[in-house]
Order: structure tokens, then sequence, then C-alpha cells
């Protein structure tokens, strides 16, 4: 089959590779669709948990082309998606109920062959059949939720103002979650205009810009207008640097996720 390969950190080609084999509890997937994300361009530095060589790809959908003797789940011909995670079960953190904090933590598409190829290999349990929706569409399944998961931290209440860094996919996507789980206003500041004016028309009751090389100035704006701060402020962005930004902005008893 064909696939990308990262071959070495800022090295990459299409190449012809041997194709996965379905063993055990295995099941082989078509690609029909593999989204790029950020994740995606760290590992093609060497970032993150990259193992070389290594086929990208951790955002995909297609269809089911073979499944192992052990798989009861599922058949030939279904369309799904899959979890990318691959967790040991055994470490302190699994053991804890924190298994995003695994030990011994792999993951399709950034140490384990990903979807940026024509067909994947995944074990049964971490496949989930799709229904209604388009491939390109069920490539979402995995970003949104990663913010599922963060709005479930959070935990907002009915009436909570929130502020939220970011208007990229994860902060439109987190924008209307936390909507959608009863913030009451919400806030969006980011240094993109088009990208306000998207989240402004599917969630945010208030979008500030923000000057990337001068945050005193969205500070002051910021700060002027919520004196008290917010209930809840979230970072979307991935910058390091924000973390201790985000307590300024953060009402006595507040939370922040970063």
């Amino acid at each position: 089959m064909r696939a990308i390969v990262y071959e070495e950190p800022g090295k990459y080609r299409l190449k012809e590779v041997a194709n996965p084999q379905a063993k055990d509890n295995e099941i082989v997937i078509k690609v029909e669709a593999c989204g790029l994300c950020r994740t995606d361009l760290h590992l093609y530095k060497g970032e993150f948990i990259a193992d070389f060589p290594l086929i990208p790809g951790h955002e995909f959908s297609g269809e089911i082309v073979e499944v192992a003797k052990n798989v009861k789940s599922f058949k030939v011909g279904e369309k799904v998606v899959a979890d990318n995670t691959i967790l040991c079960g055994k470490c302190y953190y699994c053991t804890r109920d924190k298994d995003l904090f695994c030990e011994n933590f792999r993951s399709l598409g950034c140490n384990e062959a990903g979807g940026f190829a024509e067909y994947v290999k995944v074990r049964e349990e971490k496949v989930f059949p799709i229904h209604g929706l388009s491939p390109e569409e069920a490539t979402f399944t995995e970003p949104i939720s990663c913010g599922i998961h963060g709005v479930d931290v959070i935990d907002p209440q009915p009436g909570d103002n929130a502020l939220l860094f970011g208007a990229g996919p994860t902060g439109i996507i987190l924008s209307q979650l936390l909507k959608y789980n009863g913030v009451t206003n919400l806030v969006v500041a980011a240094p993109t205009q088009f990208k306000l004016d998207i989240v402004r028309r599917l969630a945010a009751d208030e979008v500030i810009m923000v000057n990337r090389n001068d945050y005193s100035e969205h500070e002051e704006i910021i700060g002027g207008k919520y004196p008290r701060g917010f209930d809840i402020v979230v970072d979307a962005t991935g910058a390091s640097t924000m973390a201790e930004r985000l307590i300024k902005f953060t009402k006595y008893g507040g939370k922040v996720i970063f």
C-alpha cells in the first residue's frame, strides 16, 4: 500500500509499504479520510513521542476490510472511526482512572502506524461505528472527543461566564461545547479576525482581537471590562507562556485549564 512516511525529523515521502494484517482481536480499516493536526507538525519535527520511521495521522475514518478471527463486534463493510490511543492498563495512572497519563502511552499516528496510508490496523476495542456522517465529518471525532474531555474536567455550571483564548479548530470546538454545557457568557480572544468571525457566528457572545506581540494590551482591555474575572478561563492556543497569564483573568475560586 501507499503511505506517507516520516523517515526522520524534517523528512517525509510517499512510499510503498506492506499492508497491515489483522491478528487476534485486530481490524484493518481502509482509510477514506484523515485529518491533519498541529500534532502532525510537531511529530514531523521530531517532537512529542515520535518514533521514526513513522506513518502519521491519528484522525481517520474509513471502512472495515478485514477482521481477525477473535473479533465479534464488527464485520467487513462497516464504516468506522478509531480511538488512536494505546494504553497499558497496568501502570500507576491507568489503575487510578487517569489513563491519559499512561506511563507506557502509545498512539496510532504518533509512535505506531497511523492513518496517512491506504490501510491502518486497530484493536477491536478502539473501533467505533459511525452513522450518517461523511468520511470527512467523521475525522472530527478525535478532536471533538478531546474537547468533550476538557469540558468534563471543567464541569461548567449554568450561569458561568468563560474566557477562551484561541479560535483555531480546538478553540472553535471548545466554544460550542462550553455554550452547550451551560456557559451563559462566552468571550473568545484571538489574534485573527476571520477566526473570530467564525467563532462569533457559532458560539461566542463576545470576541476580542488581541495582539500576539503585546499581551499587556489585551490584559488592559479584558481586565477593564471584567474586573472580577471569569468563572472559567481556557487556553486553546497550546502556548506554554499562556499558563501564568490565564490566572490574571480568573475569579477567586474559578477554574483554569490549558
